[in-house]
């Protein structure tokens, strides 16, 4: 069941929650960025593994 808010809206707590959104859109694409890098990394360094594996003959 969804939060429906009983009270009103003040005027503090309108900007409070646009502000909070904003942040957390920001948090979001900074970790997003960050998962992105760590993942071509992580593809490059098992590409180059499985490249040294294939040049000393262990795969076939």
């Amino acid at each position: 069941m969804p939060f429906i808010p009983q009270g009103n809206v003040s005027d503090k707590g309108l900007p409070a929650a646009i502000v909070g959104m904003i942040v957390f859109y920001g948090a979001m694409r900074i970790y997003a960025r960050f998962m992105d890098a760590y993942i071509r990394r992580k593809e490059r360094e098992l590409r180059e593994e499985l490249k040294e594996e294939e040049e000393m003959g262990d795969i076939y």
